[in-house]
């Protein structure tokens, strides 16, 4: 399958700011919906990305369409309120360079999150990379 040059450029975009990415949360993505998703019945949230990072990666693939944010609950932690948490990043309507619309997705992030906002105590905190990341374009 042919990946569009656009999915590659939001590819490299997450690429190159993931050093960011990993410094806070998750720049433009409200910590409540993080919470929300531990809280939830069903352990899952719908949301969207908004601020800078939103409008960087509408431009880097030129799609006036929501960036849009699930968060889900992967499992919980020992810290009573905390849990693993897996936010996928997808956006509809990227046109290719055959002029078709497609539907990308960043890569997945994982993170360690308590109810409070905070990470855990122990254990890994923040955001991780490598085996927790998928490179999946396009679907779910």
């Amino acid at each position: 399958m042919k990946i569009c040059a656009r999915a590659f450029v939001l590819s490299a975009f997450v690429a190159v700011h993931a050093p960011v990415l990993s410094q806070q949360v998750l720049p433009g993505l409200d910590t409540e919906l993080l919470i929300s998703a531990l809280k939830a019945p069903s352990g899952e949230v719908l949301g969207e990305l908004g601020g800078p990072h939103a409008a960087a990666i509408k431009a880097a693939t030129r799609s006036t369409q929501p960036v849009n944010v699930q968060v889900r609950v992967v499992r919980p932690l020992a810290q009573e309120g905390c849990a693993r948490l897996q936010v996928d990043i997808r956006q509809g309507g990227v046109p290719t360079l055959a002029g078709t619309l497609v539907d990308v997705q960043l890569p997945s992030i994982q993170l360690n999150i308590c109810a409070d906002g905070e990470p855990p105590l122990d254990g890994p905190r923040g955001m991780e990379s490598g085996p927790f990341m998928s490179s999946s374009i396009g679907g779910k």
